[in-house]
């Protein structure tokens, strides 16, 4: 109603009903109106803009907590500003006209602040999101065309103010180079800004390493030379305030202070040449200023606490924070002989995710990773029987994640075919792979479909994207806006509709990192692995430490060194590769028991902060601090061994507090408060390799404080159970308790311990030894070692079965075999292998049933099986991974026997395969 009469009242009729101020909290936001000025904020900061004599100005900045302000009194800003037919227009230029404002209230308190005016055909309305109980306040521009006549639009700017953040004449300029794979990246950088020099910037530049090279106009998605932040800082006060933007397409930004120390800013699109028919509207990409007073890691906190307050909404625990593992993706792919990922090996793609599934189960990793190189072609997307994995892995709490840039497709796929308008030849595609336009909303409707089919095909999954979703057409980068805007909106669009999905960013590594992309994500690869040791020491100061991820490559478990390797623990990690090395599993297994076990006590995932503690005799890059959200709970992470003596002054601490202070590999504690460490730090002579430092978390896992030991499982059931075609003993349970942690379940076959469970409730015995009939047990084992009483399975009574690992005396082998001993994974430690011609091995048994097992294997090739002088049949034992302990070959027979089994080793192999091996573990006979 109050809308409708401000359109058709007398202006004095207008002046009274805008007479009165009124305020709508959100918590301790707030927005007030009086006329055509607007004053909203928290308690923390407020600002007000106005509309007067046709001008929208910045008229007011105040950070509340000092009482500064930080827009000189007498000092006014502009809205925004865009270059429209050619003409430079601003929110100063004059001739706006009021047209509405509202004020909503969004769904976690936030309020949302629309002011709408006019200037001839050009709408502009500003919007402004207040989130309460923060200094952050959000805000972008759409403008749209309400003549009858097309206009157009160049280069709008999202985010333009006037300010002076203290009286220090040469006040410090922090920005932070970007996500580009290289030595380099994600560093702060630190300058005085000067009245004498435009500090400018753009998303084009190249990449700022401080080597020579030249610039180019090629696309470079917007966080590739450049992280997405700003902070600007007055040494003498401390008073600072940080910018953060969203986009990915080309921007440029400037930094310009006049002589009185004030600072003009302006973040906007570059290259952007829009024409806007009537109706028509563009909408800025978002941006925000927040504010903080002392160093950074009061700025970093700030920024994550906004995140975790109010950008959470798409972040599915199921999902969050897993720790993925993809051991070796690669084989089985076209890896290195094109981008286009097509043509890949279904049957050892399938086959890997069996293999993956016992180690993920024994270290306790949370998601199987399936990176590129699955399917037939990009833009048909077929592949292994995913379905079948994934409810593998989910009888153990495992997530799957699968890998796909649904947005390219390949000539000749079901998309290029169908929809040959949708392609566009980017600045990165080939001959072999084309870019999908996303600025279109029906290719963001088709391909999101895509990802609901992968949805009903597979079941609840991660998405992880990768490649550049966004392209110039023909040297214009005017459609790179849509196609972000696109992309959001597919991102988005997937997880509404599939709320038990969830999405893991990466592309490029962090070429693209924003605010709104990590809101989506579990979790943001945000480096190729160029940030080395390095990571998120500063990527933290923009977001969440358990949503940036290194690239899994770089860290193989078969190399596993707690030097080194504890250091993961700044960031949420994963991992390429396998081991069968006993002391390697088990520091991997350590690792990710420690991840676990600082999330359950707040010190990972969600409202955790971030310290970059004070450190002396080291370089401090390499050391951080993770504090629970009430800063009671912590740990420093040293991310190698420290040359020499060192000290480590942590920060945030409660000065009054006291502070258990303990250690994973030295026995000593501490005890002391707050203030004393921070003031005096903790001094480590020598330190031990993979040490880490705990506050308040004497009880971690290693330590040998805790001398209860935990409760039995309880309900354990065998029985006998099939999985991804291949058959054993299904054995389930209910979680044991424990005074204090959980670390994992021993799985006991006879008498004898045959492996452990990190991961769920759940253990698939698979291997010649699985037998319904055997006894099973399993003991929980807590953080300290200390072991529960054993827990008996129970299950249907049925008829034990005749076991014979290879190195039994019934197995007759002619020509050359190798008798392999030590092969952890095997059934007994043993296997034995032959790639000669004609080898030969058999063995008489009694049964009605007879299983065969055998390792597959990238060098192994196939082999004639025959019973009882029958018709031989040929199977094939190769795998682009080691797959142990697995039933190749099963055959129900007529009668009890006795029975002859011949296996023959032929000369022959896939094309694929590296050898002709034929590896025999064992078989199983069933009555």
């Amino acid at each position: 109603m109050l809308k409708k009469l401000l359109k058709t009242a007398p202006l004095s009729v207008f002046l009274f009903l805008y007479s009165w101020s009124y305020a709508v909290c959100g918590n301790d936001a707030y927005v007030k109106s009086e006329g055509t000025r607007w004053t909203f904020g928290t308690s923390q900061v407020e600002r007000t803009v106005t509309l007067e004599n046709g001008k929208f100005l910045l008229k007011n900045f105040v950070n509340k907590a000092s009482g500064r302000h930080l827009l000189p009194i007498g000092n006014v800003s502009p809205e925004f500003c865009l270059s429209y037919n050619n003409e430079a227009l601003s929110g100063a230029s004059g001739n706006w006209e009021f047209v509405d404002f509202k004020k909503t209230r969004l769904n976690q308190g936030e309020l949302q602040l629309d002011i709408t005016i006019r200037r001839g055909s050009l709408q502009a309305t500003k919007s402004y999101v207040i989130y309460p109980v923060t200094s952050i306040i959000r805000e972008w521009v759409s403008f749209k065309n309400v003549g009858s006549e097309p206009f157009e639009v160049m280069d709008p700017s999202f985010l333009v103010f006037r300010i002076r953040p203290g009286d220090n004449s040469t006040p410090t300029f922090h920005w932070m180079t970007g996500g580009e794979n290289r030595p380099g990246s994600w560093m702060l950088k630190t300058e005085q800004l000067t009245s004498s020099v435009v500090r400018g910037f753009d998303s084009y530049d190249p990449f700022p390493s401080g080597e020579s090279v030249v610039a180019t106009k090629k696309y470079r998605p917007g966080s590739m030379s450049y992280a997405p932040w700003y902070a600007l800082c007055d040494e003498q006060s401390g008073q600072g305030l940080f910018i953060g933007w969203d986009y990915f397409g080309h921007w440029k930004s400037s930094f310009e202070m006049d002589k009185t120390g004030v600072i003009s800013v302006n973040l906007g699109l570059s290259g952007h040449k829009q024409t806007l028919n009537s109706g028509e509207s563009i909408t800025t990409p978002k941006a925000f200023i927040g504010l903080y007073r002392g160093d950074l890691d009061n700025a970093g906190n700030q920024c994550l606490d906004w995140q975790y307050r109010y950008m959470w909404d798409y972040t599915r625990d199921r999902w969050f924070p897993g720790i993925r593992m993809l051991g070796y993706w690669y084989a089985g792919t076209q890896w290195g002989s094109n981008w286009s990922g097509g043509n890949g090996d279904f049957r050892s793609c399938f086959l890997k995710v069996f293999r993956l599934a016992d180690l993920i189960r024994y270290v306790g990793a949370d998601v199987y990773h399936r990176d590129w190189g699955w399917w037939d072609k990009a833009g048909d997307w077929n592949g292994p029987d995913w379905r079948a994995t994934g409810d593998y892995l989910g009888k153990s709490d495992i997530g799957q994640l699968i890998y796909a840039f649904v947005y390219h497709a390949e000539p000749g796929s079901k998309i290029a075919n169908e929809h040959p308008d949708w392609l566009i030849r980017d600045t990165f595609a080939t001959n072999l792979v084309m870019l999908c336009d996303l600025s279109r909303p029906d290719v963001v409707e088709g391909l999101g479909k895509v990802l609901d089919r992968f949805a009903t095909d597979w079941g609840a999954y991660e998405w992880r994207n990768d490649s550049v979703f966004a392209g110039p057409i023909d040297g214009d980068d005017t459609v790179l806006l849509a196609q972000d805007q696109g992309m959001r909106k597919l991102t988005e669009g997937f997880l509404d509709r599939n709320p038990d999905c969830a999405f893991q960013a990466v592309n490029f590594g962090g070429t693209y990192a924003g605010y709104d992309y990590v809101r989506y994500a579990s979790c943001i690869s945000f480096s190729d692995g160029g940030v080395g040791a390095l990571r998120n020491y500063y990527g933290s100061l923009l977001f969440p430490p358990d949503k940036t991820s290194d690239i899994p490559d770089v860290w193989q478990p078969d190399s596993y060194d707690k030097a080194t390797w504890r250091g993961l623990l700044c960031m949420n990690f994963d991992m390429t590769g396998d081991t069968i090395d006993p002391a390697k599993l088990e520091g991997v297994r350590e690792l990710i028991d420690i991840y676990h076990y600082l999330q359950k006590n707040g010190v990972v995932g969600r409202w955790v902060k971030v310290y970059r503690p004070i450190i002396t005799g080291d370089d401090p890059t390499m050391y951080f601090q993770r504090l629970s959200g009430d800063c009671k709970r912590g740990i420093i992470i040293p991310k190698r061994l420290a040359p020499s003596a060192v000290t480590i002054q942590p920060k945030g601490l409660l000065p009054n507090q006291t502070y258990i202070v303990s250690f994973q590999e030295s026995e000593a504690t501490q005890k002391r408060t707050g203030a004393d460490l921070m003031a005096n730090g903790v001094k480590i002579e020598k330190m031990l390799p993979g040490e880490l430092i705990y506050l308040n978390l004497p009880m971690h896992p290693g330590s040998k404080l805790d001398k209860e030991p935990p409760v039995a499982p309880s309900n354990v059931v065998k029985s006998a159970g099939e999985n991804m075609g291949f058959p054993g003993v299904d054995l389930r349970w209910k979680p044991s308790k424990d005074n204090n942690w959980v670390s994992y379940y021993q799985i006991i076959r006879d008498g004898v311990v045959i492996d452990k469970v990190s991961k769920g409730s759940y253990y698939f015995d698979h291997s010649a030894g699985a037998d319904a009939a055997s006894l099973y047990e399993v003991v929980a084992v807590d953080g300290a070692g200390n072991i529960s009483v054993k827990a008996k399975a129970s299950g249907v009574a049925v008829s034990r079965s005749d076991i014979y690992d290879d190195a039994d005396s019934n197995f007759m082998f002619t020509g050359s075999w190798q008798h392999e001993k030590d092969q952890l994974p095997a059934h007994a430690k043993t296997v034995s292998s032959s790639n000669e011609k004609g080898a030969i091995v058999e063995i008489k048994f009694s049964g009605k049933q007879v299983l065969l097992f055998v390792n597959l294997g990238p060098d192994c090739g196939k082999a004639a099986i025959s019973i009882d002088g029958g018709p031989a049949e040929v199977v094939d034992t190769y795998s682009a991974d080691t797959l142990w302990g697995t039933c190749l070959f099963r055959k129900n027979l007529d009668s009890d026997g006795p029975h002859i089994m011949r296996l023959e080793v032929l000369d022959e192999r896939s094309e694929k395969s590296k050898d002709t091996y034929i590896r025999l573990d064992g078989i199983r006979i069933e009555h």
